[in-house]
C-alpha cells in the first residue's frame, strides 16, 4: 500500500513540474487549465483511494492483531490444554502403576501366604508323622514295661516257688534222715536181729537214699533253671536284648512250649532287630521273631491275651518284613480270640499298625475298610487313640495324592 501512495505522489510530482514551468514562461491556456483541473480531481480522487486504502489498511493491521492476540490465545489455550491432557495422562499412568504395584503387592503377599500355609502344611505333616511315630513307640514301650513287669512278678514267685520246695525239699530230707536214725536204733536195741528184717532194712534205705538222690537232683535243676530265668528277666528288665536272647533260647531248650518264654525271646529278637543296622542281621532276628511269635499263636492252651499280644507284635514283625498277606491273616484270625477288653486294644493297634502299612503299599482302599471296620471295635480310649490315628493317615495320604 505504501508503494501504492509514493508512486501517485511521483506520478503527480511529475505532472506539476511541467505546469509550474510552463506557467512561469507563459500564461496557462484554458487546456492547461482543464488539464491541470482534471489532474487536481484526479490527485483528490488518489487521495481519497490512498485514504481509503489507508483506512482499509489500518483496519487490516487491526483486524490482523486481532486475529494475532487470538490465534495466539488459541495457541495458549491449545498449549495448556496439552499441558493439561499431559497431566491428567501422567496422573492416570501413575495410577495404573500404582494399581499394577499393589496388584503386584497383593499377589507377592498371597504368594508369601501360600508358601507360609504350605511349610505350615509341611510341618503339621511332619509333626503329625513324627507325633504317629511317638505313639507308636510309646505304645509299643508301655506294652514292653507292661510285660515286663509282668515277668519281675512272675520272677518273683518263680524265686517264692524255689524257695519253698527247696523248703520242702529239706523238710522232707530231714523226715527221712530222723526216720532212718528212728529205725537203725531200733534194730541196734534188739539182741536177735531178724534176717528178713534186715532185708527189708536194706531195701528201704536204698529206696529212700533214691529218693534222696532224686529229690536233689530236682533240686538242683529246679535252682539251674531259676537262676537263668532270673537272669533272663533282669536282662529283659534292664533292655539287654542282646544277653537276654541266647538265656530265653537256652531256656527253651527245656521248655519249648512255655508260652511266656516264647513270647520274651520273641520280644528280645524283635528290639535287637531294631537297634540292629545291619540289614542281614535285622532280617535274621526278625524272622526268629517271627517263628517264636507263629508258635505261641498257634498254641491254643496259652493265654488269649498273651496270644493276642503275640499276635499284634506279629503283624509289626510282618510289616517290617514287607509280607502284608500273612500279616493280613493274623489280624482277621484274631477275632477268635474273644472280646477281652486287652484283646480289642490289641486288635486295634493291629489294625492300625495294618493300615500304615498299606498306606505306605499305596493300597488306600483296603487301608479305608480296615479302619471302617475299626468302628465295630467299641469306643475305649485305646481304641479311640488308635482309630483317630489311623483316620488321620488316611486324610493325610488322599490330601497328598489330590495334590
Amino acid at each position: 500500500m505504501r508503494k501504492i501512495l509514493a508512486f501517485y505522489a511521483a506520478l503527480a510530482l511529475l505532472c506539476a513540474v511541467p505546469a509550474f514551468v510552463a506557467g512561469q514562461q507563459q500564461a496557462p491556456s484554458t487546456d492547461v487549465m482543464l488539464e491541470l483541473h482534471k489532474l487536481h480531481h484526479q490527485d483528490q480522487e488518489t487521495q481519497k483511494r490512498i485514504n481509503a486504502h489507508q483506512q482499509r489498511l489500518e483496519k487490516y493491521q487491526e483486524g490482523t492483531e486481532q486475529r494475532f492476540e487470538n490465534f495466539r490465545n488459541n495457541e495458549e489455550a491449545k498449549r495448556e490444554k496439552v499441558l493439561r491432557q499431559s497431566e491428567e495422562h501422567e496422573n492416570k499412568l501413575e495410577a495404573k502403576i500404582s494399581q499394577a504395584m499393589s496388584f503386584f503387592n497383593t499377589w507377592t503377599v498371597i504368594l508369601a501366604v501360600l508358601i507360609t500355609l504350605a511349610g505350615y502344611g509341611w510341618w503339621a505333616y511332619s509333626t503329625k508323622r513324627f507325633e504317629d511315630e511317638r505313639i507308636k513307640q510309646q505304645k509299643k514301650t508301655d506294652a514292653l514295661l507292661q510285660h515286663q513287669q509282668q515277668m519281675v512278678e512272675e520272677g518273683r514267685k518263680l524265686l517264692e516257688e524255689q524257695k519253698q520246695n527247696r523248703d520242702k525239699s529239706c523238710e522232707m530230707h530231714l523226715a527221712q534222715t530222723a526216720q532212718f536214725e528212728e529205725f537203725q536204733s531200733k534194730n541196734t536195741a534188739s539182741k536177735k536181729p531178724d534176717l528178713l528184717q534186715t532185708a527189708k532194712y536194706d531195701d528201704s534205705t536204698t529206696r529212700q537214699a533214691e529218693q534222696i538222690r532224686e529229690a536233689e537232683a530236682q533240686r538242683e535243676k529246679v535252682f539251674y533253671q531259676n537262676i537263668l530265668w532270673s537272669k533272663a528277666i533282669l536282662a529283659y528288665v534292664e533292655n539287654k536284648w542282646a544277653d537276654a536272647l541266647p538265656l530265653w533260647q537256652v531256656i527253651l531248650q527245656d521248655e519249648p512250649d512255655n508260652p511266656k518264654a516264647l513270647f520274651s525271646a520273641a520280644m528280645a529278637a524283635q528290639c535287637l532287630a531294631d537297634e540292629t543296622t545291619e540289614d542281614a542281621e535285622t532280617t535274621a532276628l526278625l524272622n526268629t521273631a517271627i517263628s517264636y511269635y507263629n508258635k505261641l499263636w498257634t498254641m491254643p492252651q496259652a493265654e488269649a491275651e498273651l496270644r493276642a499280644q503275640a499276635g499284634l507284635n506279629l503283624i509289626f514283625a510282618y510289616n517290617d518284613t514287607e509280607k502284608l498277606d500273612a500279616a493280613q491273616k493274623i489280624y482277621d484270625d484274631m477275632p477268635s480270640l474273644g472280646d477281652a477288653e486287652a484283646i480289642i486294644e490289641c486288635r486295634a493297634g493291629a489294625a492300625k499298625y495294618l493300615i500304615l502299612a498299606y498306606i505306605d503299599d499305596e493300597k488306600l482302599d483296603a487301608a479305608q475298610d480296615i479302619y471302617d471296620a475299626m468302628f465295630e471295635l467299641g469306643d475305649s480310649a485305646v481304641v479311640k487313640e488308635h482309630r483317630d490315628a489311623a483316620g488321620d493317615s488316611i486324610k493325610l495320604s488322599k490330601e497328598e495324592g489330590r495334590s
